[in-house]
């Protein structure tokens, strides 16, 4: 039996597949793609289906570059 840790590790291996797009695929980010960046989520309430009570209720998140 494989154990989590050695599956993410053959597939981390794998080789990437073509997304059948036809465009090409680019490593290299635009030139004005930000450096470096925040995320911020501020009174964020989340639900997990259209009727329900919020799961969570007015987060504040802040993560730092």
């Amino acid at each position: 039996m494989m154990i989590s840790g050695e599956r993410i590790d053959e597939y981390a291996h794998l080789p990437s597949e073509d997304d059948g797009s036809g465009h090409e695929r680019f490593d290299k980010t635009s030139t004005n793609w930000p450096t470096h960046g925040k995320i911020e989520f501020i009174n964020y309430s989340l639900r997990h289906q259209f009727n329900t009570e919020c799961a969570l209720k007015n987060i504040d998140l802040y993560i730092k570059p």
